[in-house]
């Protein structure tokens, strides 16, 4: 819940207002609320999510292996479901950031192995 306060404050729809309080444009008091209210929200948001807990329960998860099986069945799907929603948009809209060039002989297939055995590599040297 430390998270909350830090998430909230960065949503696009508090930073645009906290310009205003930086501009004098709107009252502290006015934003104060405001930013309260949205971190209520995210507060809301993640213990739903944190809730599915008491669904396993309540498809009774440990009363038998066909009643875990089922509940974990619902749980992936659901959390599934929740992925599919949330972050296969955020691929698609994210706006690419360059950053350092591949070295010459690697390419993106290829660069996790080659960083794995430069990491093996050094351990054997420390």
């Amino acid at each position: 819940t430390a998270a909350f306060s830090e998430l909230a404050r960065h949503l696009p729809e508090v930073e645009i207002p906290a310009q205003l309080v930086a501009d004098g444009e709107k009252s502290w008091d006015e934003h104060a609320t405001f930013e309260s209210l949205s971190r209520n929200r995210v507060s809301n948001i993640s213990f739903s999510v944190s809730s599915l807990g008491v669904i396993l329960e309540g498809l009774k998860a440990g009363s038998s292996t066909a009643g875990n099986t089922k509940s974990f069945s619902v749980l992936i799907a659901f959390s599934d479901a929740l992925w599919l929603l949330f972050a296969l948009p955020w691929f698609f809209l994210e706006e690419r950031h360059p950053g350092l060039a591949l070295p010459p002989s690697s390419s993106l297939c290829t660069i996790g192995c080659r960083q794995t055995y430069i990491a093996l590599r050094e351990c054997v040297r420390l």
